[in-house]
Protein backbone atom coordinates (compact mmCIF):
# COMPACT_ATOMS: atom_id res chain seq x y z
CA UNK A 1 0.00 0.00 0.00
CA UNK A 2 1.09 3.57 -0.57
CA UNK A 3 1.15 4.27 3.17
CA UNK A 4 3.77 1.52 3.60
CA UNK A 5 6.08 3.35 1.20
CA UNK A 6 5.95 6.50 3.31
CA UNK A 7 6.69 4.53 6.48
CA UNK A 8 9.99 3.45 4.91
CA UNK A 9 11.13 7.03 4.27
CA UNK A 10 12.67 9.57 6.59
CA UNK A 11 13.15 13.26 5.97
CA UNK A 12 16.84 14.12 6.10
CA UNK A 13 16.09 16.74 8.77
CA UNK A 14 14.60 13.98 10.98
CA UNK A 15 17.27 11.33 10.37
CA UNK A 16 19.46 10.65 13.41
CA UNK A 17 23.23 10.96 13.22
CA UNK A 18 24.67 7.74 11.82
CA UNK A 19 21.61 7.00 9.67
CA UNK A 20 22.54 5.38 6.37
CA UNK A 21 20.05 5.73 3.56
CA UNK A 22 19.55 6.11 -0.15
CA UNK A 23 17.95 9.26 -1.52
CA UNK A 24 14.44 8.22 -2.55
CA UNK A 25 13.07 11.57 -3.58
CA UNK A 26 13.70 15.30 -3.47
CA UNK A 27 10.85 17.79 -3.25
CA UNK A 28 11.10 20.01 -6.30
CA UNK A 29 9.11 23.07 -5.24
CA UNK A 30 12.26 25.23 -5.24
CA UNK A 31 14.09 24.92 -8.58
CA UNK A 32 17.13 26.84 -7.29
CA UNK A 33 17.52 24.50 -4.31
CA UNK A 34 17.03 21.49 -6.58
CA UNK A 35 19.85 22.72 -8.85
CA UNK A 36 22.10 23.30 -5.82
CA UNK A 37 21.43 19.78 -4.56
CA UNK A 38 22.19 18.30 -7.96
CA UNK A 39 25.41 20.34 -8.05
CA UNK A 40 26.38 18.88 -4.66
CA UNK A 41 25.68 15.36 -5.93
CA UNK A 42 22.54 14.84 -3.85
CA UNK A 43 20.39 13.04 -6.40
CA UNK A 44 17.92 10.17 -6.31
CA UNK A 45 19.70 6.87 -5.52
CA UNK A 46 22.73 8.57 -3.91
CA UNK A 47 23.89 6.94 -0.66
CA UNK A 48 23.98 9.28 2.33
CA UNK A 49 25.21 8.83 5.89
CA UNK A 50 24.16 11.48 8.39
CA UNK A 51 26.85 12.82 10.72
CA UNK A 52 26.74 15.18 13.71
CA UNK A 53 27.86 18.01 11.42
CA UNK A 54 25.99 17.17 8.20
CA UNK A 55 26.23 14.31 5.73
CA UNK A 56 28.63 12.06 3.93
CA UNK A 57 27.71 11.44 0.32
CA UNK A 58 29.09 8.17 -1.02
CA UNK A 59 31.62 8.33 1.86
CA UNK A 60 32.76 11.93 1.34
CA UNK A 61 31.82 14.79 3.70
CA UNK A 62 29.48 17.04 1.74
CA UNK A 63 28.14 20.49 2.55
CA UNK A 64 24.44 20.88 1.94
CA UNK A 65 22.78 24.05 0.67
CA UNK A 66 20.45 25.83 3.10
CA UNK A 67 17.06 24.17 3.28
CA UNK A 68 18.25 20.85 1.86
CA UNK A 69 17.42 18.81 4.95
CA UNK A 70 13.75 19.78 4.58
CA UNK A 71 13.38 18.49 1.01
CA UNK A 72 15.49 15.31 0.83
CA UNK A 73 13.81 11.97 1.70
CA UNK A 74 15.94 8.93 2.54
CA UNK A 75 15.22 5.24 2.89
CA UNK A 76 14.49 4.47 6.54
Amino acid sequence: AASDVYKRQVLLADAPSGHVGRVLRVDDRDPELLRALEGAGVTVAANITTTPTGIELEGTATELPDGAAQVVWLSA
